[in-house]
């Protein structure tokens, strides 16, 4: 009797954790990340420090459950973009000098279109931390965003909790400056509409998920 039991508690439980990964198509790990100061206008010169430290344990924003993830691959992405032109300039990292200690890994990547900054968190003491610093040398408006790329390169890792067999997504929500406005509205001030349609339609979705933050630099 006792093992018929215990047979009907285990089906029970898997087909408990079998249905949660059905509801769900991606886990959504929410990352803090800090931009300071936190100013709408800076100066050519001025510095700007970004820095992202949180625990092991994080918040998924799809089951709304803590996770405990150790020593993860998080292959964060930095991009910075110039929309004050009629094209964007993805290339707008070259702008500004680019303070990284030598203890992160974290370097400058030549894609197609421009240039952004790859790498890692470093992971000690159950904690995760990463931190540069950007000093613009331009003036313009510009659009900072960070964000992972775990959906495509660490999407196979587990991690205790994950059920077994599941195919639910790995992916990351960037909560930048613990979820202010991150002057959005400053893509309407962009003379390309597709920005003025992004702010329309992709908020929340890409720019505050990406940790979208805009500013002006001026001489």
């Amino acid at each position: 009797m006792k093992k018929i039991i215990l047979f009907i508690v285990i089906l029970v439980s898997n087909g408990s954790c079998n249905k949660d990964c059905n509801d769900i198509s991606s886990y959504i790990f929410e990352l803090p990340v800090t931009l300071s100061p936190a100013k709408d206008t800076f100066n050519i010169g001025d510095t700007i420090t970004i820095t992202s430290t949180f625990s092991d344990v994080v918040f998924d924003r799809s089951t709304l459950k803590y996770f405990k993830l150790v020593d993860f691959k998080f292959y964060p992405e930095m991009r910075m973009r110039e929309i004050s032109d009629t094209a964007t300039n993805e290339a707008a990292l070259l702008n500004f000098e680019v303070l990284i200690d030598g203890s992160y890994n974290f370097v400058p990547f030549q894609y197609s279109d421009g240039v952004s900054l790859v790498g890692q968190y470093n992971y000690s003491n159950n904690k995760y931390q990463l931190e540069y610093k950007i000093i613009p040398t331009k003036a313009g408006l510009f659009y900072h965003s960070i964000f992972t790329l775990l959906f495509e390169f660490g999407k196979n890792q587990d991690f205790d909790g994950r059920c077994p067999h599941s195919k639910a997504g790995l992916d990351t929500y960037q909560k930048l400056n613990d979820g202010a406005d991150n002057n959005v509205g400053f893509l309407l001030d962009s003379p390309e509409e597709s920005w003025h349609f992004y702010y329309e339609t992709k908020r929340e979705s890409q720019f505050n998920r990406f940790g979208g933050y805009c500013f002006y630099v001026k001489e």
